[in-house]
């Protein structure tokens, strides 16, 4: 808003300059014109004098050359043209406070925050879909190859969906420590038996 008003300001300072130069080149052409019209009034009182002295029949000499009268004006008239201006020039100044310029940086920072925590939830919510739909999938193949076990997910489900839940958490649970007890006996079986393979190269030195 500050700079709004300091470029206002410079342009009403500008266009005020240019009023008045245009002001004084009126007043310099009034001037001119004040002076062709006593020009002509002397033209015209000589006129006067030539008719009066023609009526009087009264041999009267009088210059009726105009010629430097035609001149003058010609001269004036084309200063006058010279120095109005054909185009009013305007500049336009724009300037920057440090103030605009933290506003500015602020606002990238919190258009960058913004951008980035909605490019977040995107890959969140794609990721979830995407699971969803392999689930999805995976329910319709059981149903497809095994009918009894999914008329069995549907029937526990829609009686208790709370039951089913925690149902469903317990066996997963299970079969994670199941498949964990599984991986460590096999890891104890491999280290025995890469135990039993250095014992019997120790007995055979």
């Amino acid at each position: 808003m500050e700079t709004n008003k300091k470029n206002e300001v410079i342009e009403n300072e500008t266009m005020t300059l240019v009023l008045e130069e245009f002001n004084q080149e009126l007043k310099s052409a009034n001037q001119v014109n004040s002076d062709l019209v006593r020009e002509v009034n002397t033209l015209n009182s000589k006129v006067d004098a030539i008719k009066s002295a023609l009526d009087t029949q009264k041999p009267i000499t009088v210059s009726t050359d105009v010629t430097p009268i035609e001149n003058t004006l010609q001269e004036k008239f084309a200063e006058i043209l010279a120095k109005i201006p054909q185009v009013i020039p305007v500049q336009h100044h724009h300037h920057f406070d440090k103030k605009d310029s933290k506003k500015f940086i602020i606002g990238g920072i919190i258009l960058l925050l913004v951008i980035a925590i909605s490019s977040g939830l995107s890959l969140s919510l794609w990721s979830e879909n995407s699971l969803l739909h392999e689930n999805a999938l995976k329910f319709r193949m059981i149903r497809v190859v095994r009918p009894a076990n999914a008329h069995w997910a549907d029937s526990v489900y829609f009686k208790d969906p709370e039951a089913a839940e925690q149902i469903t958490r317990k066996k997963e649970a299970d079969r994670q420590t199941l498949e964990q007890a599984e991986t460590n006996a096999r890891q104890v079986q491999l280290d025995a038996e890469r135990a039993k393979v250095r014992v019997e190269k120790l007995r055979k030195r």
